[in-house]
């Protein structure tokens, strides 16, 4: 008797740990597919000298404390190759800064890049740097009407969309996300493809998402290392609702 109340109890002691661990498996899997938010927090305009750049990283509302990872890339328009890279520290709770001095008048792009929860996030933000020539003001204005949209959050047509990158398990394989909201209200049941092109190479690679949790929709696909890319993201739904937004990232 006593034997066979020891096994119950070893049995009943099995299985909670095993409802434990994949629970904590679960939650690991929600973290990977619910995309981090990565905002700059920036002027538009801004003096010549020295000034602190700053970013807020949170996922599910909440702050996103010690990243992997927080760079800021900066750089005048037209110099991209000539950017200049500069690590941010946390300075509270999901707010990460640096200090970065503009020595001249001009437009300039600030772009993060923000690796945490196996996300790798790059928004970008533009800034007027005390009197720049009218030459810059039409080059950033064209760059804007050009579909020049890597920031990871792009908004037309009462329609936001959020989008965020992480490495797969294996080699190459890369799990894109996208948060749609429409008229403030995730967008369900739509029908959303990936357009995914090489900045060397013009033939795309397509991929069709699927919606794993309210208007969030991801898919994976392989890629090669060390590239990057431009993705369209093709929104429809039953309604007549076309969209299509542009986003930039790299792979590692």
């Amino acid at each position: 008797m006593k034997k066979l109340l020891l096994l119950l109890i070893i049995l009943i002691l099995s299985a909670c740990a095993s409802n434990a661990d994949d629970e904590n498996s679960n939650d690991g899997t929600e973290d990977t597919l619910t995309p981090i938010s990565v905002e700059i927090l920036m002027d538009d305009q801004l003096e010549v000298g020295e000034h602190t750049l700053q970013v807020k990283v949170t996922h599910n509302d909440e702050p996103v404390t010690e990243a992997d990872e927080v760079e800021f890339e900066v750089w005048q328009q037209g110099q991209k190759e000539e950017s200049t890279f500069v690590t941010a520290e946390e300075n509270e709770e999901g707010l990460y800064t640096a200090e970065y001095n503009f020595q001249e008048d001009g437009i300039y792009h600030i772009q993060s890049h923000v690796t945490a929860k196996s996300q790798h996030v790059m928004p970008k933000h533009q800034v007027q740097v005390g009197n720049p020539t009218e030459t810059d003001e039409h080059e950033a204005h064209e760059d804007e009407d050009g579909h020049d949209h890597s920031h990871d959050h792009s908004h037309s047509n009462n329609v936001d969309v959020d989008f965020n990158h992480q490495n797969g398990e294996s080699s190459g394989q890369e799990i894109l996300n996208v948060n749609i909201s429409l008229n403030d209200e995730p967008l369900e049941e739509g029908r959303v493809r990936f357009e995914i092109k090489p900045d060397d190479d013009e033939h795309p690679v397509w991929a069709d998402a699927e919606e794993t949790e309210s208007g969030v929709y991801t898919s994976e696909v392989e890629l090669d290392a060390e590239t990057s890319y431009t993705v369209t993201v093709h929104i429809e739904n039953d309604d007549g609702l076309h969209e299509h937004e542009d986003f930039q990232f790299e792979t590692e």
